[in-house]
C-alpha cells in the first residue's frame, strides 16, 4: 500500500497537518464550527426577543405543570443539556475508532476521474472531522430544543442550559493543537492494527 500515514511522519516531510491542503481544511472546519456557534447565538437572541417583547416574558397558555416548583419542561431541558456531553463522550470515540480501523484495514476508495489519489492522512482527517460534526450536531440539537422549550415556558433558567451548550462547543472547538494531538494518537493505532490485520481491498 502506498501513501501510508507513516510516510507523512518522516522527519524530513514534517507533520501532515503542516501541509498546505490540510491547513485549508482546518480553516474550513474551524469556520464551520464557529459559524454554527454564531448561528445558535443568533437563534437564541431571536427567541429571547420574542419571549421578552412579544410575550411579555409570560409562559404560553397550557404550559405543563410543576415538579418541586420547577416547570416540567425546564427539567426536560436540563436532561437534554446533561445528556449531550455524555452521548458525545460515548459516541464520538466509537465513531473514530471505527474510522481508524477502516483506514488501517481497507484500501482507499478509487478516486473519481481527474481527482488525486486519497492517502491515509486524508482519510484520517475525514475521521477526525466526522467526530467534530457529531459533537456540534448534538449541541445544536440541544440548543434548538431548549430554545423552543424556553419559548413555551419563559423560564430564564434555560438560558443557562443554552450557555452550557455554547461552552461545550467552545471546549470542543477544533484547534490545530487538538487536531495534531489526535493525529499523533491515531497514527500508532493505525500501524498497530495493520501489524495484526493486513489491509483488505474494498
Amino acid at each position: 500500500m502506498t501513501n501510508r500515514i507513516a510516510d507523512y511522519f518522516d522527519p524530513d516531510a514534517g507533520h501532515p497537518l503542516d501541509r498546505p491542503e490540510f491547513a485549508d481544511r482546518q480553516r474550513v472546519l474551524k469556520a464551520l464550527c464557529l459559524g454554527l456557534m454564531v448561528m445558535m447565538t443568533m437563534v437564541t437572541l431571536l427567541v429571547i426577543a420574542v419571549v421578552r417583547f412579544a410575550l411579555g416574558a409570560r409562559p404560553l397558555p397550557g404550559n405543563a405543570g410543576l415538579v418541586g416548583g420547577i416547570p416540567i419542561l425546564t427539567i426536560i431541558a436540563a436532561v437534554i443539556t446533561l445528556t449531550v456531553p455524555l452521548v458525545a463522550t460515548i459516541l464520538v470515540p466509537l465513531i473514530r475508532a471505527a474510522g481508524i480501523r477502516r483506514v488501517a484495514t481497507t484500501e482507499p476508495t478509487p478516486p473519481e476521474p481527474g481527482a488525486s489519489d486519497e492517502n491515509d492522512a486524508d482519510r484520517l482527517w475525514k475521521v477526525y472531522s466526522a467526530g467534530k460534526f457529531v459533537e456540534y450536531a448534538l449541541a445544536e440539537a440541544a440548543v434548538l430544543a431548549t430554545a423552543v422549550l424556553f419559548h413555551v415556558t419563559s423560564d430564564w433558567l434555560m438560558m443557562g442550559f443554552i450557555a452550557a451548550m455554547v461552552l461545550f462547543m467552545l471546549v470542543k472547538f477544533p484547534t490545530t493543537a487538538k487536531a495534531r494531538a489526535w493525529f499523533d494518537e491515531a497514527v500508532p493505532e493505525v500501524e498497530r492494527i495493520r501489524q495484526s490485520e493486513p489491509p483488505a481491498s474494498e
